[in-house]
């Protein structure tokens, strides 16, 4: 890509082309760049920002944090007795159904997304189990302290335009984030023709499902 640019950069080139140079779209940039960030990395969907993380649950809890940076979970396992064992992915409404009562712990067999930062795991943990995540995970972020990273160095018109998409939804005009989507999607295809070889595979979930009747739809 020919394009590269910076995050002071960037949050110029941003103000410009939206020629608002007001104190609360300047206090919104950073987020939005966070935002593109996340949105490139996803799409992308590159091996290259594929990692293994590491961390401890907290018991007696069904909310568990992410670890930083995570951008989509790929599988998640937990040791017990020194054993590597794999979670599976289900909905929260599988959870709940399966194990209804958040009150009594077990070691944890489901999980599920609750949101960006966190999971739900069913049955509830018993124990501050470690953690074993794998997937793609964001570079570090863009600020004033953290100019460049490999988005904006090799797919820096991506995220421009990523941004002015998130810069729309910020100020409310979906008829002009209609038209830089159309521009990123372009990019995207161009982004995802260079780099099909660098493309991760896709992973596919063990599925390890303890017998129970009746279950509701995943």
């Amino acid at each position: 890509m020919a394009y590269a640019t910076s995050f002071n950069g960037l949050t110029q080139e941003l103000q410009d082309l939206q020629e608002d140079a007001s104190a609360d779209f300047v206090a919104q940039i950073p987020n939005i760049i966070a935002l593109a960030e996340l949105t490139v990395v996803r799409d992308l969907d590159l091996e290259i920002f594929k990692k293994t993380l590491t961390g401890t649950l907290t018991a007696s809890q069904r909310s568990q944090a992410k670890p930083a940076g995570l951008v989509k979970t790929d599988s998640l396992f937990i040791t017990v007795a020194g054993r590597l064992v794999p979670l599976e992915q289900k909905s929260r409404d599988y959870i709940d159904f399966y194990a209804p009562d958040a009150t009594a712990e077990a070691v944890p067999i489901y999980w599920a997304d609750l949101n960006q930062a966190n999971w739900y795991l069913g049955p509830t943990p018993s124990d501050a189990y470690a953690y074993t995540a794998r997937g793609p995970v964001r570079p570090d972020p863009l600020s004033s302290g953290n100019q460049t990273n490999w988005i904006t160095d090799h797919v820096g018109d991506l995220l421009r335009f990523a941004a002015l998409i998130e810069c729309e939804h910020f100020l409310i005009d979906p008829q002009r984030a209609q038209e830089w989507k159309l521009e990123y999607s372009e990019k995207l295809d161009s982004a995802l023709l260079e780099m099909g070889g660098q493309r991760r595979n896709k992973y596919t979930p063990l599925r390890k499902t303890p017998s129970k009747s009746a279950r509701p739809e995943e």
